[in-house]
């Protein structure tokens, strides 16, 4: 069918042409939820899959949960910074790590109430929290994409909901309908045709251009990314610091009040239901540690990692991990680019009490 299509599109006008190879083609996966639900299907039959980039990592979310048949013991939430906290870890639990790119406050609530959804409530909580998630002006929106479980789970805990909402993350990228830009991504695709496939496979460890998902939602970076040269390194953490400004850390200019009384709620909620919250910090490379320390604009750096270990220490929850890497003795050796720490940091991370 998609060789039909490729061969007759090209009759079409141009406005139309352009439109309609955009959207079939559409690379990135912004107009269907096939290719999440495709690679949700996979992981709930027991299959870690391979080859996966360009998708939205909210809809995975959202089908692998709806998708599950037993209720985890332990979830994972957070950023791409904890998505290798997987059921090693964890042993004798039923592990889901559920984190997402970027992950926001805005992406634990809503992850969640898909978990309420289904009428499941696991024992333990892991919420791995970034300094960005304190910032109003991160300009992150990808939460979007489940907005209306935000939705739902912010009513829950009496959290007042923006007016001046998009109606979904989703409709904010239809603008790449008619983007040239996109047009090219489309026909680099179209020419390559399967370059951008998933592949089940039993293996964590695989080639490929992207990272494989594990059963549990955890990530494994491919041979290549982990094979990085300490000079290949060096060189991600000097573009990570080149980035104008850091990711997501533009503009931080105050810890924003609002997500700390929604990051509030949501941990009372969850020890209101006799969930055990144990937060996480996820260091950042030395380098780039350092570099943020010496900024004066990311100087809340600090700042939101007081707030956090003052928060523990106020709801009497477990706290492990800092931004700081030298406070668990982690060298640059332990990290893969300038904000991914390796497997090997983890254990010196967690308390041996969380087993």
């Amino acid at each position: 069918m998609k060789k039909f299509f490729l061969k007759t599109i090209f009759l079409l006008p141009i406005p139309v042409l352009l439109v309609s190879i955009n959207y079939f083609i559409d690379p990135a996966h912004i107009f269907s939820s096939r290719f999440e639900e495709g690679i949700a299907k996979h992981m709930l039959n027991g299959m870690n899959v391979t080859n996966v980039y360009n998708y939205d990592e909210r809809l995975l979310q959202k089908h692998y949960i709806e998708g599950l048949n037993n209720e985890p013991e332990v979830v994972v939430l957070g950023s791409s910074r904890i998505m290798l906290i997987g059921s090693s870890f964890f042993p004798g639990n039923r592990l889901v790590n559920n984190g997402v790119s970027g992950g926001q406050i805005e992406d634990m609530m809503a992850i969640f109430n898909l978990y309420l959804k289904k009428d499941f409530m696991p024992k333990k909580v892991v919420l791995g929290l970034d300094p960005w998630m304190l910032n109003d002006s991160n300009g992150d929106m990808r939460w979007l994409s489940l907005k209306g479980d935000y939705i739902d789970m912010a009513r829950i805990l009496h959290v007042e909901v923006p007016n001046s909402l998009p109606i979904s993350e989703k409709n904010t990228k239809y603008g790449e309908l008619v983007s040239l830009d996109y047009f090219q991504n489309s026909l680099r695709a179209a020419l390559k045709f399967g370059a951008n496939r998933y592949s089940p496979t039993r293996q964590s460890v695989n080639d490929g251009l992207g990272y494989t998902r594990l059963t549990d939602g955890s990530i494994c970076y491919d041979k290549k990314y982990r094979g990085k040269t300490t000079a290949e390194i060096e060189l991600t953490v000097n573009s990570y610091i080149g980035l104008k400004p850091i990711y997501l850390l533009g503009g931080f200019s105050h810890l924003s009040g609002r997500e700390i009384e929604q990051l509030e709620k949501f941990i009372d909620f969850l020890i209101k239901e006799r969930i055990e919250v144990i937060l996480f910090l996820a260091p950042y490379h030395p380098k780039v540690y350092n570099f943020l320390l010496s900024d004066a604009q990311y100087k809340l750096l600090s700042g939101s990692e007081d707030y956090f270990k003052a928060l523990a220490a106020r709801k009497k929850l477990d706290i492990a991990g800092s931004f700081a890497p030298d406070k668990y003795k982690l060298d640059g050796s332990y990290f893969y680019d300038g904000m991914h720490f390796k497997e090997e940091a983890i254990p010196l991370i967690l308390k041996p009490s969380w087993d």
